[in-house]
């Protein structure tokens, strides 16, 4: 006989489990935000963000005219996950991506992808790892030096 009760059990603790893991994430990147925060007097943010994913072009795309134009604006955007920065004190504070970020419900294993890196964390200490490598790529560094070089608001 199926045992109902012990898979409710299980999958309360497997709850509880993503719950932490999703929490501990999240500390991980209140912490990169406070340390390059305070490394770049407020020029950096890093966040996880929904970019736009590209519409892929078809033959019906390209034929269809305008009409396929206004059918496509009508259908929702597909999005995907990104780790992206900006320069919240700059005039021009749009984000800008840096490694494209999958995170399963459960928490982990996440996964950051850039510059021909795939990086796959099981835990704290494998993100945070992951993370300072991602900041010392050299790709990275240089999309990141163009934000920080970016003009300031006036206010600032």
């Amino acid at each position: 006989m199926t045992d109902f009760a012990d898979a409710f059990k299980r999958g309360q603790d497997a709850a509880a489990q993503a719950a932490a893991a999703r929490a501990e994430i999240n500390d991980v990147f209140k912490e990169i935000n406070e340390q390059l925060s305070a490394a770049t007097e407020g020029k950096l943010e890093i966040e996880r963000q929904n970019f736009e994913k590209p519409k892929k072009k078809t033959v019906a795309n390209l034929l269809g005219g305008i009409g396929m134009d206004f059918l496509e604006r009508l259908e929702p955007a597909e999005t995907e996950p990104w780790i992206a920065a900006r320069n919240p004190r700059a005039t021009n504070d749009n984000w800008v991506r840096l490694a494209k970020w999958y995170r399963p419900q459960e928490g982990y294993p996440c996964r950051l992808t850039y510059d021909k890196t795939d990086a796959n964390c099981h835990d704290r200490t494998a993100l945070a790892e992951a993370l300072a490598e991602m900041l010392a790529n050299a790709s990275i560094g240089e999309q990141i030096r163009r934000l920080l070089n970016n003009p300031l608001k006036e206010s600032q």
